[in-house]
C-alpha cells in the first residue's frame, strides 16, 4: 500500500517564527489570491519553548505585519523604540558617558522599532494559523525530499508523502533541508556567547534603548511594556559559561556591573539562556525546487538586532516573487522565478552579515588607537543629521529595496 498523497502549491519546512510568518504572508489577506501552503515540523509547530529573547521589529516589519492583518493583535505587547542610546566603555564603570543618541522617527511619525517578546509573537503567530483555511499543519518531521518530474516529493516521518511545486526550508540554523539539497555555507565562529534574560526594574526606562560596547562584545538593554527590560549580553565563551552555572547573585552582580544604575534596583524574571554566536551565509539561497528563508539562509552577529527582520524581508521577497511568477502563469518553483529570488535577497543578506561582524571586531578591539577613533567616529555620526538619517533608515528596514508587504501592500 503506498504512502497517503498530500497535494500543495507549497511546503513550509520548520515551524518557528519564520516559518509560521511564512505560512501565514502566502495567504489571505497578504495574497489576492492565497497559495495551499503544507506547514511541516517534527514538534508542535504551535507549543511555545521557554524563550526569554526580545525582537527587533522594524518599522519595514511592522508594516508587513499589517498588510498580514496582525499588527493590531501584536501592537498592545510592543514597545515603541523611543531612542537609542549608544556607550563605549568598560565594566565596573557605573556611569556610561552617551556617544550618540538617535531618536528620530519613521515616516508617519512612527517609531522606527518596536521590542516584541518572542514567546508572546510566536503565540500570536501560531493562533492566527489555527484560524487559517489555507495552511495545513503536519506535526512529523522531514526523512526525504526528491525535486522530480517538475515537483518536489517530500516524505515525512509518519509515512506521508507531499507533491508540492516548492520547498521553503525555514527549518534554522542546522537546516536539515539545506544539507539534503547539498548547499554549502561560509561560517565564521565568534567564541562570543549572548546571554539572554528579562530583568524588571525601579524605574522607567522611558523606551530607551541601550547599547554598551565592552571589550568582550556588545551589552544591549531593550525595553519592553511596563518597568521591564530584556538583556542581550555578548560575552566571551568561558564567563558566559561560569554566569550560566553560578549563582543568581553572582549572575545579578555581574549585571549590575554592566548595566549601570539608569533603571534602578533589579531583579531577573525570567530564564537565563545563552546561546553561541557566530555567522553563517549559505553559498545560495535556492537549490532544486527549493527556498531558504531566514536562519536556513544566513545567521549574523545579534548586536544591530537584525537578524528577525532579514528573515522578514526573505519572506517579503520570495511571496512577491512567487506572485508575480503565478500571475504570468509561470512555474513558482522553477529556475528563473527562484534566481530571481536569491537576485533580491542574497547580495543585501551578505552585506549586512559582513557589516555587523566588522561591527562586532571594531568594538571589541581595546587599542587604545583604536577606542579613540571609533568614539570619535560615533560622536560625529551624533552631529551630522544627514548621516543619523542613514543610521535610522537602517534600523527602520527602509534601506535598499523594500518589498511590497514591507511598504503595507497587499500582494
Amino acid at each position: 500500500m503506498g504512502a497517503e498523497k498530500e497535494i500543495a502549491d507549497i511546503v513550509i519546512v520548520g515551524g518557528g517564527l519564520t516559518g509560521l510568518t511564512a505560512a501565514l504572508a502566502l495567504g489571505a489577506p497578504a495574497v489576492r489570491t492565497p497559495f495551499k501552503v503544507i506547514l511541516v515540523d517534527p514538534l508542535d509547530a504551535l507549543a511555545l519553548l521557554p524563550d526569554p529573547r526580545a525582537l527587533a521589529i522594524t518599522y519595514s516589519s511592522q508594516r508587513m505585519f499589517e498588510a498580514m492583518g496582525l499588527w493590531g493583535r501584536i501592537a498592545p505587547h510592543a514597545e515603541p523604540l523611543g531612542k537609542i542610546v549608544v556607550t563605549d566603555s568598560t565594566p565596573g564603570v557605573a556611569v556610561h558617558p552617551a556617544l550618540l543618541r538617535m531618536e528620530e522617527k519613521a515616516p508617519r511619525n512612527q517609531a522606527s522599532c518596536h521590542f516584541v517578546e518572542s514567546n508572546l509573537l510566536q503565540s500570536i503567530l501560531a493562533d492566527q494559523v489555527k484560524l487559517s483555511t489555507h495552511v495545513q499543519l503536519i506535526g512529523e518531521g522531514v526523512v526525504r525530499l526528491s525535486a522530480v518530474n517538475g515537483v518536489v516529493e517530500v516524505e515525512t516521518s509518519g509515512g506521508s508523502l507531499l507533491l508540492t511545486r516548492l520547498v521553503i526550508a525555514a527549518d534554522g540554523k542546522n537546516s536539515a533541508c539545506r544539507k539534503a539539497s547539498g548547499i554549502e555555507t561560509l561560517e565564521i565562529d565568534y567564541q562570543q556567547m549572548g546571554i539572554v534574560a528579562t530583568i524588571a526594574h525601579e524605574l522607567p526606562h522611558g523606551g530607551e534603548a541601550h547599547e554598551n560596547f565592552l571589550p568582550a562584545g556588545p551589552f544591549a538593554v531593550l525595553p519592553l511594556p511596563g518597568n521591564r527590560s530584556s538583556i542581550v549580553w555578548t560575552e566571551e565563551e568561558r564567563l558566559a559559561q561560569r554566569l550560566m552555572t553560578g549563582s543568581e547573585e553572582d549572575f545579578i552582580e555581574a549585571l549590575r556591573s554592566r548595566l549601570g544604575q539608569h533603571l534602578g534596583a533589579i531583579r531577573v524574571v525570567s530564564a537565563r539562556q545563552a546561546y553561541s554566536l557566530s555567522m553563517m551565509i549559505a553559498k545560495s539561497f535556492i537549490g532544486r525546487r527549493i527556498a531558504l528563508v531566514g536562519d536556513a539562509a544566513h545567521v549574523i552577529h545579534p548586536l544591530a538586532g537584525l537578524g528577525f527582520n532579514l528573515g522578514m524581508r526573505d519572506i517579503a521577497a520570495l511571496a512577491e516573487t512567487l506572485v508575480e511568477h503565478l500571475r504570468l502563469g509561470l512555474d513558482i518553483g522553477g529556475e528563473g522565478c527562484l534566481e530571481n529570488y536569491q537576485l533580491r535577497r542574497r547580495m543585501d543578506t551578505v552585506m549586512a552579515a559582513f557589516a555587523t561582524d566588522l561591527l562586532n571586531r571594531l568594538f571589541c578591539n581595546e587599542q587604545p588607537s583604536v577606542k579613540v577613533i571609533r568614539d570619535l567616529g560615533l560622536r560625529a555620526i551624533g552631529l551630522l543629521k544627514p548621516a543619523k538619517a542613514v543610521l535610522m533608515r537602517e534600523a527602520a528596514g527602509l534601506s535598499g529595496e523594500v518589498p511590497r508587504l514591507m511598504r503595507g501592500e497587499v500582494l
